[in-house]
């Protein structure tokens, strides 16, 4: 059975291991789960009649406790003189009880024992008294170590003081035998702590072991089944309940019997043999045809598609895969062949590009795979990304130009695979051919044949290329060969596409995709040899740094679509300042940067630079919008102001920020100390970072009055910060740094937290603040987290929103943005007031006014400086104070430091005062303190009988 064959393949011995394998294991889980299952059932059975022995023990127990209880209560009633009963050597006796005992009462009428022998019981307690009052038996413990239990009445029930009889129970009659109970169990009866008996004393530790255990619930004992019953004698002996324990050992018990184990092996045995006679049968069936397949493969793979695989029966699934693979190796030789072929042109199109050695390559596939034909690449000579114009070139055979195909056969050729052509001999046009044409009959006369077939590479539905093949016929042309004339075409448009591709990789690693001006990489490798030229002709070279000023209102206000057409006219109108050796680029958002070489003096650059200025400033028309942005530019040169692309850059940034921060719209060369102030900056930055991650940053607050009755009802939160190095900094200086570094955001909530959480701890002290008002900056407005923090913080503090106030600057709601106005609504929604700070300085307007969600006006302290002295100023407060009323707006003004100024602003209307008058900024602690002193002082002005009118005197806290 086992021949040469079966043995000396691998595949068949694993086959008939698994098939081994797979009876083998089945068979072993089923005999291991029978074997368990018996063994599971035989101890089932086995705890089961344990458990009902130890019931029938417990209760048999119980009765037999019962009965001698009955029995010495019958001895005590006996009419009978105890000492004869005794002597007959009756039942009780001799059985129930190993002795019994009457204990006389002592003298002195109180009831106890009258015996002391420590093998006795000890006297009963009330509890006992009393049950043995109603004529029941008490239990109790041996009182030696091999003693028995003692069960104790009353003479008289009705008067126990006149006696008890005590009696030992018979150790034959309380517990059962060993014999009783079978060689291979235990019984133990424990009463809480103290085993009363056991049949094998070694195991009274189990006993003790189940104490808490479930009643009736199985468990394991150092290897022993174990069972624990109770015996309940509270209700008829008083005693604590007995628990009776039986066990045996679990070794042995339930095992199954060893006929059992000789029919599962002997089921197992046949079974692995029968599948062993089967498996052999099966694999000689299987193995000779898989042997000659796999020698055919081994030949395929070496490419000897000659052999094909010979099988004697080709009925079955193996006679028909050998059909199909005989069948796939004729197409796999001559397939090979051609992707041989493509794959040479993909190395070549991975190696570099070359168009013409790409074409010429595919010309010769082709006229090897169709011999006696002549083969041309074309393409467009001027750009060989488009098609339809131009003159056009072949690779082959000798590489002369000739026309452009027309554009009627350009569109054919868009929706065709493949177009057949014959020179016009004056007959009709049938399929396959297409109709004669001069550019047809041309190239099939310079190629000096009659016919021939175009086919066109594609490249984005465009026609980039045409294969022209002369002198075949359709005939020769099957499906076959029109593939793989297909498949090369595609090579020459993939050709194409990757240059193309590379083409515009190159342009956009090196341009603007908006603008289409050099980005960054771009500018600085021109700017360097311009530089490097200028060195040679000891020329200047200037850097124009140019940022767009208010872009970012257009980008908020009227989209980016605008935002980008404005870009694309800005950047026309920079093309016309500057010469066409001059270098225009992109750096990003709205930051351009001109580089201007070969200049001699400085004043060229300013020159130039005073032109983009003013063209930027011009109006910007796009779609039916006007936009008005201007620009900002700092100017460096080379090589006073550095020596290379980077610095010259860093230093014309410095200069534009040094003319944005003089008002925007101008020209600022650098100098040496722009550089130093820079560098301060940035440290200050860098420090202001790490003060707010650090929280050194404190709040103080300045008080602001009621103008009618001169006390404090609200507060301005203004932050400070005490530099360890420089000291106090003022907020001035820190504070835009924090807007254009993006610090404001944090220092701003930090803010907010401080005044929300001070204004709520005085509210606990009892000290009466109204409201407390924060600043906010057009970023933090921009930012889109400040309603979050708004709500978060008055949260937390557990304040009304009415108790908070956001000062915003009046330069800040005119510039804003239709997200910041629906802000500013949601907040006022919420409760929130809104404060227009500053005003009158900027673009103070009825109009918006009217329409922009304001609660209070406060009057910039230059007015108020100035009006004691100028009137026009104490005019314009009084309008302003009178606009605000008309608005239902509440008016503060600010700056007050004398009283005429107060009592001028109180003649006038305004609602509340703030200025050093009042106090000054000052810490949370002292303002609190400042807060307390006046609420007391003004408690003690106070009487009862004027307290009840609430006047502006006792009417809060100060």
């Amino acid at each position: 059975m086992f021949d040469r064959t079966f043995l000396r393949s691998r595949v068949a011995r694993r086959i008939f291991g698994l098939f081994l394998v797979s009876a083998f294991v089945p068979v072993l889980v089923l005999a291991l789960l029978a074997w368990h299952q018996v063994q599971q059932t035989n101890e089932t059975h086995a705890r089961q009649h344990l458990q009902a022995r130890a019931g029938a023990y417990a209760r048999a127990l119980h009765e037999r406790l019962l009965n001698a209880g009955l029995a010495l209560r019958a001895l005590a009633e006996s009419p009978l003189d105890l000492a004869t009963v005794l002597q007959g050597g009756g039942l009780h006796e001799e059985v129930v009880f190993r002795r019994v005992i009457r204990v006389a009462p002592p003298r002195g009428g109180d009831v106890g024992p009258a015996a002391t022998a420590d093998w006795m019981p000890a006297a009963p307690s009330d509890h006992e008294w009393l049950h043995l009052a109603g004529g029941r038996a008490v239990l109790r413990a041996p009182t030696t170590r091999n003693g028995a239990p003692w069960l104790g009445v009353a003479l008289d029930p009705s008067d126990p003081a006149r006696g008890l009889l005590w009696a030992e129970l018979g150790l034959a009659f309380l517990w059962e035998t060993d014999e009783a109970l079978g060689s291979d169990v235990e019984v133990c009866v424990a009463q809480a702590a103290q085993v009363l008996h056991c049949s094998d004393p070694a195991h009274a530790h189990v006993a003790l072991a189940l104490d808490g255990t479930a009643d009736g619930a199985p468990a394991l004992v150092d290897g022993m089944d174990v069972v624990a019953r109770s015996v309940p004698l509270k209700a008829a002996f008083d005693a604590p309940p007995w628990r009776v324990v039986f066990m045996h050992p679990r070794a042995g018990v339930g095992a199954a019997t060893l006929a059992d184990a000789w029919r599962l092996g002997a089921m197992g045995l046949f079974t692995l043999l029968l599948v062993a006679w089967l498996s052999v049968l099966q694999i000689r069936r299987t193995l000779v045809p898989i042997d000659r397949l796999i020698e055919g493969a081994r030949r395929f793979a070496k490419q000897r598609f000659d052999e094909p695989v010979a099988i004697d029966d080709e009925r079955d699934e193996f006679g028909q895969l050998a059909r199909a693979l005989n069948g796939m190796a004729r197409q796999l030789g001559t397939r090979i062949e051609a992707m041989r072929v493509l794959a040479d042109i993909d190395r070549e199109l991975l190696a570099g590009l070359d168009l013409d050695r790409v074409r010429e390559r595919v010309a010769r596939r082709i006229e090897k795979l169709l011999p006696g034909t002549q083969v041309r690449v074309l393409a467009t000579r001027d750009d060989e990304r488009r098609a339809g114009g131009g003159t056009w070139i072949g690779a082959a055979p000798d590489g002369d130009a000739v026309a452009a195909p027309p554009r009627a056969l350009i569109a054919t050729l868009t929706r065709r695979a493949a177009l057949w052509l014959r020179r016009d001999d004056g007959t009709a046009a049938d399929e396959p051919w297409a109709p004669a044409s001069a550019w047809s009959d041309a190239l099939l006369a310079q190629l000096g044949l009659e016919r021939g077939l175009v086919l066109p590479a594609l490249w984005r539905d465009r026609v980039c290329a045409l294969v022209a093949v002369a002198g075949v016929e359709p005939a020769q042309v099957g499906d076959s060969v029109l593939r793989q004339l297909r498949e090369l075409t595609d090579r020459v448009a993939v050709a194409f596409a990757a240059r193309a591709r590379e083409r515009m990789l190159e342009h956009q690693a090196s341009h603007d995709l908006l603008t289409g001006l050099p980005n960054r990489m771009l500018l600085k490798d021109r700017v360097e040899r311009d530089i490097a030229a200028a060195r040679r002709n000891q020329h200047h070279v200037a850097l124009l740094f140019v940022d767009l000023d208010r872009f970012k209102q257009v980008n908020d206000t009227l989209g980016h679509g605008v935002g980008d057409a404005l870009l694309t006219q800005a950047v026309q109108r920079l093309r016309a300042c500057v010469r066409d050796s001059d270098t225009i680029g992109r750096l990003g958002g709205d930051e351009f940067a001109i580089a201007l070489p070969g200049l001699r003096m400085p004043h060229d650059a300013a020159r130039v630079a005073d032109q983009v200025v003013a063209t930027l400033s011009a109006p910007f028309r796009v779609g039916h919008q006007e936009c008005f942005i201007g620009a900002s530019v700092g100017v460096a040169m080379y090589p006073d102001d550095g020596k290379g692309f980077d610095e010259l850059l860093a230093h014309a940034d410095i200069a534009m920020y040094r003319a944005k921060g003089a008002g925007r719209g101008c020209v600022v060369f650098f100098e040496a100390e722009m550089k130093a102030h820079e560098r301060d900056r940035r440290q200050l930055a860098h420090d202001l970072r790490r003060a707010i991650e650090r929280r050194e940053l404190e709040v103080h607050f300045q008080p602001r009055v009621d103008a009618a009755s001169g006390r404090v009802v609200s507060a301005e939160a203004l932050v400070r910060w005490t530099h360890p190095q420089l000291g106090a900094v003022p907020p001035a200086r820190f504070v835009p740094i924090a807007e254009e570094v993006g610090l404001i955001d944090a220092l701003g909530e930090h803010v907010l937290a401080q005044a929300c959480q001070r204004v709520a701890a005085w509210r606990r002290a009892g000290c009466r603040v109204d409201r407390v008002s924060v600043n906010v900056s057009a970023r933090q407005l921009r930012g889109g987290q400040l309603l979050h923090a708004v709500r978060r913080e008055l949260r937390a503090a557990a304040l009304p929103p009415d108790t908070l106030e956001l000062e915003v600057t009046e330069g800040t709601i005119v510039d804003a943005s239709a997200a910041v106005t629906d802000l500013l609504h949601t907040l006022r929604a919420d409760g929130v007031r809104i404060a227009l700070d500053d005003f009158g300085t900027g673009y103070s307007s009825m109009s918006y006014l009217r329409r922009l969600p304001t609660d209070v006006l406060k009057v910039d302290r230059s007015f108020v400086a100035e009006m004691a002295d100028d009137p026009r100023a104490l005019s314009i407060v009084g309008a302003i104070v009178a606009m605000a009323q008309a608005l239902g707006m509440s008016v503060t003004a600010e700056g007050v430091e004398t009283q005429a100024q107060a009592e001028l602003l109180v003649g006038l209307g305004v609602d509340e005062l703030q200025g050093y008058l009042y106090g000054r900024p000052m810490p949370a602690g002292d303002f609190a303190a400042r807060l307390e002193r006046v609420s007391a002082e003004t408690r003690s002005r106070c009487r009862p009988e004027t307290a009840s009118r609430r006047d502006g005197a006792c009417g809060g806290a100060g």
